[in-house]
This record gives C-alpha cells, structure tokens and sequence, in this order.
C-alpha cells in the first residue's frame, strides 16, 4: 500500500481555507458539508494535498489549481484605493433569490461568481488586489473546493484549537513546538508524561520518537486520555514502547519488586461434570455458562498483559533514567512534578505547561526553595502572531488569539 495516496480507512482532513474536518475515507460513505452532500468514492487512489470540487454529488479532482494571479505576481506600486468606494447594499444588483434560482436551475459556482462580478457595480473601479479579495470571498462561500491532506501534528492541534480548545488546556500548535523544544523529545529517549490534552501531546512525541524510545504516561481515571491517536494512525511498532501507568501508583514505585508476583491461574477451561440426566434445558444453561467463561477468560489475558505492561513501565521509572518530564494538565502541578522528579536522570530538561499562571508560580517557588535538584527555572508566556505575506500587502493578521498559556522549565542536577 501506497502510504502517499489516499486509501479505504485512512484518516484525513478535508481542508477548505483554515477549516478542517477529520473523515475516516469508507468507499461507500456519504458526507454532508457546507450544505451539499456528496460521495467520498472519488477520492480513493489519489494523492495527499490533491484539491477536490463537488460536483453533481461526488468529488471530483481540481486540475491546475495552483494558480497565482497577475495582481498577486505585480511588483509595480498601486497608486489607487478605495477611499471612495461605499459599503452599501445598493453596490450589488442581484438579490439573495436570484442566486438562490440559479442554484436550483444547476448552475456551477463559477457562473454564480461570474455573475455576481458582473452585477457588482463597484467591481472595476476597485484596485487589483480588492478585486482578488472579493472574487476569493465569493468562492469561499459558493464553491465548495477541499484540499485532502494527511493529519499532522500542527493540523490536529490546530483543529482542537479551533473547534474544542478547553479540550487540550488551550494549547496551541507554537506553545506545543516549544514544550517539545524544551523538553529535548528525539528518536531514543526515555519520557514521563501527564497530560489532559486528549493524547495530543502524547500523539506528538510517539511521532517524534519514530518507535525508538520509550514513553510512560501517568494518568488519572480509569483510562488514559488517548483520543487524538486516531488520526495519526501509528503503526505497532510505535505503540509497543507506549505504557500507562496511574498516578495514585507513583507513592509505591520504590517498593515494587523486581520481579512480577505470580499470577493466580484458574480452572476455566476444564469442563464442568454433570449427570447423564440433564434435560435440555439445563444442556442450554451449560453452553451460556461455557460462553461465559470464555469471555471472562479473553478479559482475564487481556487483563494480565496490562499488568505486565504496567510493571514493565514501573521497572524503567524506578530505575532512574528518564530523559525527560512533561506535564500538562488541568490538575495543580506542584505534587505532580514534586513526586515524580526523583525518576528524572541528572541534566535533563523538565517542562510544566498551564493553562494559568499561578500554578506554575507556586510551583517555580516550590522547586527553587525546597532545593529539590531543578536549576535553571524559568516562567514564561507564550505568544505569537500571525503575518499576512503578499506582494505590497504584508501586514499583521487583524484577528489573533491573545495568549496560549505557560511554561515553567528547568533542568535536573544531582543533590
């Protein structure tokens, strides 16, 4: 199988401008999107980043749609403006029914825009680059174009930050580089993680580490958060050196054994005795018992490689040489980090990611004063800005997220 087309199963992300929607890819399967319905058959076998267009129910493949226009292209000073152009109703001569009617007598997206260009009594005398804005303005919201691309990393995170961001602590895709960054994640390393960020950050450092290295993630509850896993689509392999362990475990690591208690065995699988009288019914009443053993005997193995995995993962803390300790969680930190500390290998990076700040100052007070072997803290918030980039037009984004929370960092040395 080709990993760069797109194949029956994939997870993907149907990308129309920063919109992004996460599809499973099924042959059969019917999508509903900006209105129009339509199939997801015409996909299969295509490469990743190819543009589709909806078209009479079904997606069809955009030829040349990478195009850059004379007005994006020009390097010559546009002495023009629109000071005296008017922001009125009046400026565009067809009405909301009339592009309604001529949607239901079929007609495509481009004779619609080409219409409403010619309607628009303001269009020419506007300069180039508005013209381009509003033949872009109109395609958005009358033709429906998707790029299919593979879920990354920065896609994801950008989709959760879109559309759930309490979900994932508020956590953008420069704060998550920087968690990263900080923390040294590479192919090879030992991490310890708690998260609540739905397996975000999780996903990303099993990407990192390419299956070379080993992750143990604390969690609390009854089962670690891992939803943003299935849109990487990891093989086994990246999995295997994945382990979870539960945070109210953390006080008895020093006293596990080395090696595993035996596992009780039981006798599931020898067949109960009966009389040779039994009528059907109690015959009936075996067979559901029988089938019931079975199930309570697969839980019971399934049940038993956790706990070896979780001893495993207990072995490789309580040894002492984790490369690095990543938190990020909606929880207070500072008991957390104060805990788990002892399990990080001198001269390794910790990182503390919050959604708030003044955890993270007790927490920076607890570890500089307590003298818990952490040098080198430092707190900080982290921000950006989006540019806008186009000949004679680069300028900050008017519209921007104000902050995406903090970071507390430091390094381990010996006590």
């Amino acid at each position: 199988m080709d990993l760069n087309t797109i194949s029956e199963g994939n997870q993907v992300f149907f990308k129309k401008g920063d919109f992004l929607k996460a599809v499973q890819i099924r042959k059969n399967r019917t999508l509903y999107m900006d209105k129009k319905k339509f199939s997801l058959a015409g996909v299969l076998g295509h490469p990743y980043g190819t543009k589709f267009q909806v078209t009479e129910g079904r997606l069809v493949k955009m030829e040349n749609w990478l195009k850059v226009t004379e007005a994006a292209t020009t390097s010559d000073m546009i002495t023009t403006d629109n000071r005296d152009l008017l922001d009125k109703d009046s400026n565009q001569k067809m009405t909301r029914d009339d592009i309604m009617d001529l949607k239901e007598k079929g007609a495509s997206a481009d004779n619609i825009i080409e219409q409403l260009v010619e309607n628009s009594v303001t269009f020419k005398t506007k300069t180039e680059f508005s013209q381009e804005k509003y033949i872009k303005k109109k395609k958005k919201k009358h033709l429906a174009e998707y790029r299919i691309v593979r879920p990354t990393t920065r896609l994801i995170c950008q989709m959760y930050f879109d559309t759930k961001p309490k979900s994932i602590c508020c956590m953008r895709m420069d704060t998550l580089s920087q968690i990263l960054s900080y923390a040294n994640v590479m192919s090879g390393i030992n991490v310890m993680l708690v998260e609540t960020c739905q397996g975000l950050l999780l996903g990303a450092i099993i990407d990192r580490l390419a299956g070379s290295g080993q992750v143990v993630q604390f969690y609390s509850g009854q089962a670690p958060p891992r939803q943003a896993l299935e849109y990487y689509s990891f093989a086994k392999d990246y999995m295997s050196n994945v382990f979870a362990v539960p945070l109210s475990l953390v006080s008895i690591i020093d006293k596990v054994k080395d090696e595993p208690d035996e596992l009780p065995t039981g006798n599931r699988n020898e067949t109960p005795k009966f009389d040779q009288a039994t009528t059907n019914k109690d015959e009936a009443k075996l067979d559901l018992q029988e089938s019931s053993d079975s199930a309570v005997s697969k839980s019971s193995l399934r049940q038993t490689q956790r706990e070896k995995e979780k001893h495993q993962a207990i072995q490789l803390v309580k040894a002492k040489q984790m490369d690095t300790l990543i938190v990020a969680c909606k929880y207070d930190p500072t008991p957390i980090v104060t805990s788990l500390l002892r399990y990080v290998a001198p001269s390794r990076p910790i990182v503390i990611y919050c959604q708030y700040q003044q955890p993270l100052v007790e927490c920076y007070m607890q570890l500089r004063y307590q003298n818990l072997g952490v040098v080198n803290l430092k707190l900080s918030e982290t921000w950006t800005r989006n540019y806008q980039v186009l000949p004679d037009r680069t300028h900050p984004v008017v519209s921007m997220s104000a902050a995406s929370g903090f970071l507390l960092t430091g390094t381990t040395v010996i006590q």
